[in-house]
């Protein structure tokens, strides 16, 4: 019940009545020629960083120290002069960030992509701006807020199937009960809901197919929206074959400093404007909020790589200006029962002290956690971590090991990327 309210509330705060007067802005933004969203994003940007300097201890500080003013940016063009901050300083600097009045601030994690889970802060007209967001760029691919939706976004754990949202019409499933044993459980809510469209996780979302299939069973859901993963091919041509759904691909952020929205033609995706300025230096992505002036944040460097279109083929705000998002791979493990398990970064999300977490499995129903602790982990950070996989994937469904390592010791592939979840019972391609 209380999960039930607690959802309920939140969906209500982000229904039409309350984030209209935002849409009327955003359909403005939209309409705009790339010209015009530069003028906008120029004055924007000006605005956030006098806001930050002027309400922020952390920027009054930061930036005397770097020998910068307010009047040393005067446009967009001055942004480079900006020193650049990364996730160990905004860790270290959170409550000084915070800017403006405390009250109505809310405290949010990040999923911790790189194994690390960091605090940072929202308020309220943030969350209704990021949801004004999304119901106009799903409003551009052809779903109206309010029909139904299925979503895996791992809202529930092991412990609880699904949980239905009367208001805003969701049906929640867990993302943590696949099995051939339940597949014709998932089937039959699904087809007794008559979704519109469904939501969730590319690894969440391509198991769920890959059991249907094996079942011989098929859906008709005309959309699929997918975030927080790299979309492969191969997982949209699954959803298209047993979802019967176009999918559209989403990158963004707890931070709220990027979003990112594939094209209605699926030619790469398009930076939504007014939403904040993106920079591209030779791959990597570097970004400023224009919406939350709760936890501002300017030239935050995010660690996904990005490859970009031409240029010349970009003209107005949803051409897309980029190709290709590299990054946030995550591998999927088996419990004990033969559950397929995905999106890793849930079993640390919340837990302070971590520097980073990789999840190694030798064998099918074993887990490897190693920590690379921070200073100050202790046995409750232990606790919190083995609480995690208790809810997440099911007690006594797999055999697990926390061990604290040291960095030497996490294991890369031979590209030199770093895997958060690494199966040995399969993967050759590791140092």
């Amino acid at each position: 019940m209380k999960r039930l309210i607690e959802n309920s509330i939140k969906n209500l705060l982000r229904s039409y009545p309350f984030i209209h007067w935002r849409l009327k802005k955003l359909d403005r933004l939209f309409d705009m020629t790339r010209e015009e969203i530069d003028e906008y994003n120029n004055k924007e940007f000006v605005k956030m960083f006098r806001y930050a300097i002027t309400k922020s201890p952390f920027y009054k500080k930061f930036y005397a120290e770097h020998g910068i003013t307010i009047d040393s940016v005067k446009s967009i063009a001055d942004i480079t002069k900006l020193p650049i901050i990364t996730k160990d300083i905004v860790s270290r600097h959170r409550d000084e960030i915070l800017a403006g009045p405390r009250c109505f601030r809310k405290k949010v994690f990040t999923s911790g992509s790189t194994g690390q889970s960091m605090a940072i802060y929202t308020s309220l007209r943030t969350a209704i701006i990021e949801q004004a967001y999304l119901y106009k760029t799903r409003q551009i691919d052809g779903y109206k807020p309010g029909q139904r939706i299925v979503s895996l976004r791992g809202h529930l754990d092991a412990k609880h199937f699904k949980l239905c949202l009367p208001f805003g019409n969701i049906l929640y499933l867990s993302s943590f009960h696949f099995h051939p044993d339940k597949v014709r459980d998932y089937f039959n809510e699904i087809v007794k809901y008559k979704p519109k469209a469904i939501e969730g996780y590319p690894s969440s979302l391509y198991n769920l197919c890959l059991l249907l299939k094996e079942a011989g069973l098929k859906l008709n859901i005309p959309l699929c929206f997918t975030s927080s993963e790299t979309l492969y091919d191969f997982q949209r041509n699954l959803f298209k074959e047993v979802l019967g759904c176009e999918t559209f691909d989403h990158y963004g952020c707890t931070e709220k400093t990027v979003y990112f929205r594939e094209s209605h033609d699926h030619k790469g995706y398009y930076d939504a404007p007014g939403y904040s300025i993106n920079e591209f230096d030779n791959g990597e992505l570097i970004t400023t909020t224009l919406i939350n002036k709760a936890f501002p944040l300017i030239r935050y460097k995010m660690t996904d790589i990005i490859v970009l279109n031409e240029p010349w083929s970009v003209k107005s705000a949803t051409d897309p200006n980029i190709r290709l998002i590299d990054g946030r791979i995550d591998e999927c493990l088996k419990s004990k029962s033969g559950k397929l398990i995905g999106l890793m970064e849930s079993l640390v999300k919340g837990v302070p002290h971590i520097k980073l977490a990789q999840y190694v499995q030798r064998a099918e129903g074993q887990l490897d956690v190693n920590i690379v602790p921070d200073e100050g982990f202790c046995d409750a950070d232990m606790k919190h971590i083995a609480d995690n996989i208790d809810a997440k994937i099911g007690k006594n469904d797999i055999d697990y090991s926390i061990n604290l390592i040291d960095e030497s010791e996490i294991i890369y592939r031979r590209s030199g990327k770093f895997s958060m979840a690494i199966n040995l019972t399969k993967e050759k391609d590791v140092i």
